[in-house]
């Protein structure tokens, strides 16, 4: 049983679907009905599913969607219809898994221009394959040679061979892509936190390309992912404090509240107070304690 159908490119601009979906209250700019058109959009124009030099605003105008800018880019890379890599590049989610048929058109093309300068220079032998039957079939002998002999080195020659097309060495054949576990593998020698089945997935869904090539070292996309993570982490690593003359602030001790109630306490509020430092902030008695010290050490180098 079928499991899909092929539609034609310009289905959704036809006239025939518009007069349809104004007759019956339709929306043409249904997020589904941008979903499809967007991937039409990619069969004619980005066969590979990967949507180079497109960002999320280009990819919601090829979708048609005319709601909340950046609504549809949003819930589509969400729900994983459309897949963002870490560098920011778009590509439809598993296209060749869906669409082998257009991912490979640039294969098949060639094969196809591969074919057709076969025939090309292929003449059938006809009149020898006439000769040679009926010299079989009258005994033994083998058939006589036509006569005139035809000239074996002229390149029109009836009897001159079609030249030999070796079709896998004229059509790129490229390198097979690794398993998942030589990518675990991998990760597991460089001890990164790339997420081997991410990784092995979306280079999967894209065809193990890199734009418009081949993927030609996978080891090496493995340490760009390990850097741009790397760069990631060090962007959203939180600021370490500390103190008025720059000194990190210990934060592994306990949150002790201030106990106004105890002499010590008391006593190292009154004295802040008295110098014009506000203590109302200071609820813990680390942190009492900090600008109680900070205030010692300035009123001792002052």
């Amino acid at each position: 049983m079928a499991d899909d159908i092929r539609v034609d490119v310009g289905f959704l601009r036809n006239l025939k679907t518009a007069k349809l979906s104004k007759a019956l209250g339709g929306n043409m700019s249904d997020p589904v009905v941008c979903m499809i058109r967007l991937w039409l959009y990619c069969s004619e124009r980005h066969k590979k599913g990967t949507l180079n030099g497109m960002d999320k605003a280009d990819l919601e105008t090829a979708a048609g969607w005319t709601g909340m800018p950046g609504a549809f880019a949003e819930h589509a890379i969400g729900m994983r219809w459309v897949d963002e890599s870490p560098d920011g590049s778009l590509s439809i989610h598993d296209w060749v898994v869906h669409q082998p048929y257009i991912y490979h058109f640039d294969l098949r093309s060639e094969r196809g221009r591969v074919g057709a300068k076969a025939r090309w220079h292929k003449i059938p032998n006809e009149e020898n394959q006439a000769l040679n039957a009926t010299g079989n079939a009258g005994g033994n002998a083998p058939a006589p040679a036509p006569a005139p002999a035809p000239d074996q080195d002229l390149p029109n020659s009836r009897t001159a061979r079609a030249p030999q097309v070796d079709l896998k060495s004229t059509s790129s054949q490229p390198k097979p892509p690794p398993t998942i576990g030589q990518v675990v593998d991998y990760c597991r020698e460089r001890k990164n936190n790339v997420d081997p089945e991410r990784f092995h997935a979306y280079y999967t869904a894209i065809g193990w390309m890199v734009g418009k090539n081949p993927m030609r070292n996978w080891k090496a996309a493995v340490v760009t992912w390990e850097r741009n993570d790397q760069a990631k982490s060090a962007k959203t690593k939180p600021p370490v404090p500390v103190d008025c003359v720059g000194r990190e602030l210990k934060t592994t001790e306990p949150k002790t509240p201030v106990d106004f109630t105890n002499p010590t306490h008391y006593a190292m509020v009154k004295a802040l107070d008295s110098a014009g430092i506000n203590t109302d902030h200071l609820e813990t008695l680390h942190a009492l304690k900090t600008a109680f010290e900070q205030h010692r050490i300035q009123k001792v180098g002052g």
